[in-house]
């Protein structure tokens, strides 16, 4: 069975990074630092996030289904760490090079020891991330509790402490980077462990074999929501536009908690091929815990929006309603089960028939119903993508009442689409 401590520890370990960003934002608004510099730092961990997302999590994701079917775990640990190195190595160049241009697209001066900063950040970012990993694969929730606590405290320290003292930009980015670069740290002195530090290109070139379609997967997930962008950008004005982007937001809570026990399935599915009980119990108390929580925002979001932003967002209710049902889809992991089983390809496919779905349904919808067809488009390709994975999974011969509380989420999801139509549509 998966070690109790570490499923709950990787979901901790979640929230308090999101916590202390929420907390930073915070922040950072109510220091004196000027709105101007807030904005390109905010730019930068845009930036980062975009060109890093998908390859950690393809990387990292690819190492969980592997770590536990390996005869050696060791040279699975070292195959990531030098994964990670390659690629973080030929993009820190690539941004370098390319700093102006991602200047111009954002619309932010990145001067050369701005830039230089970024890039450091950039790089130790990438390997914070092996820590959580490695821990999660190791069953340590001990370790990820005090990774938690770490993450959640030092991180706004870091970030928080120079704002207020020194107030310039340069100083916020030396914070952040000495925060990043002691978590670096603790992750290659995890990684080094007895063996130490080691780099081995034929390992490399075949981990990096067997990530590639979780890569290209986590690509074209994380492309869609831009996608969804572009169009609402070529039809609408920006303030529609903008009143779109405040609603077409998923429950933070909720994705952060399914996307930690996502990964803590892959860890228990690839070392218990069989043991889909655990899956089925951790999905039932995800679905108690958050399907309340979202029943209630839907009901009272159309109140909240004016409240929370301003009137002017009020139609921002509407889609953020609508990206609340991915829940249904979110509290179910036959992806986890397939990635722990080594499918990696077939994760691929359901990847791309999603996106082209995504498109195709959305401009459908967007002539049809209008701007809300777009975010209807998003929730109809995820449920698409999970009704793929599921039926591969039954041709692998796993049944849905094997992983899926079928009669709970079924009872659950049908509230929810009763309390979407009434708050949605029928009250306002």
């Amino acid at each position: 069975m998966f070690k109790r401590p570490a499923f709950q520890a990787i979901q901790i370990l979640q929230i308090a990074r999101f916590g202390a960003l929420l907390a930073i934002s915070v922040l950072l608004s109510k220091s004196n630092l000027s709105t101007a510099s807030i904005g390109i730092y905010e730019t930068m961990l845009l930036i980062t996030g975009t060109v890093s997302f998908f390859w950690i999590n393809g990387t990292t994701h690819t190492f969980l289904s592997r770590y536990k079917k390996s005869s050696s775990p060791e040279t699975e640990i070292q195959s990531l760490f030098g994964a990670v190195t390659v690629l973080t190595l030929l993009i820190s160049l690539l941004l370098l090079a390319t700093r102006r241009v991602w200047g111009d697209i954002y619309s932010v001066d990145l001067d050369l020891p701005v830039s230089l900063l970024f890039i450091l950040y950039f790089v130790l970012n990438n390997f914070s991330f092996l820590a959580d990993y490695i821990l999660l694969a190791r069953e340590n929730g001990k370790g990820l509790i005090r990774l938690s606590i770490f993450q959640f405290v030092f991180h706004i320290i870091a970030i928080a402490l120079p704002a207020f003292l020194y107030q310039d930009l340069t100083s916020v980015l030396i914070g952040a980077n000495i925060f990043m670069g002691t978590k670096a740290l603790i992750s290659l002195y995890i990684v080094s462990g007895e063996t130490g530090l080691r780099f081995n290109f034929n390992l490399v070139r075949q981990f990096l074999n067997h990530a590639y379609p979780l890569i290209i997967s986590f690509f074209l997930g994380g492309v869609s929501i831009y996608v969804d962008g572009l169009i609402i950008n070529r039809y609408f004005d920006k303030s529609t536009f903008a009143v779109y982007q405040y609603g077409a937001r998923e429950f933070p809570i909720s994705l952060l908690l399914a996307n930690a026990f996502s990964a803590a399935m892959v860890v228990h599915i690839s070392g218990h091929m069989q043991d889909f009980n655990t899956v089925k119990e951790g999905t039932q108390k995800l679905i108690k815990r958050l399907f309340p929580v979202v029943l209630v925002l839907m009901a009272i979001s159309y109140q909240a929006y004016p409240i929370v932003y301003n009137p002017q967002f009020q139609d921002s209710y509407l889609y953020f309603n609508i990206y609340l049902l991915l829940i249904i889809s979110r509290l179910v992991f036959p992806h986890s089960i397939l990635l722990g089983m080594g499918h990696t390809k077939k994760i691929m496919y359901a990847s791309i028939a999603e996106f082209f779905i995504n498109i195709v349904v959305s401009m459908f919808l967007l002539r049809w119903i209008g701007i809300s067809g777009v975010a209807y488009g998003t929730v109809i390709a995820h449920f698409s993508n999970k009704v793929i994975l599921m039926y591969q999974l039954r041709r692998e011969g796993v049944r849905l009442p094997n992983y899926i509380p079928v009669r709970l989420l079924s009872i659950y999801s049908i509230a929810l689409l009763c309390v979407f139509i009434t708050f949605t549509y029928l009250i306002h």
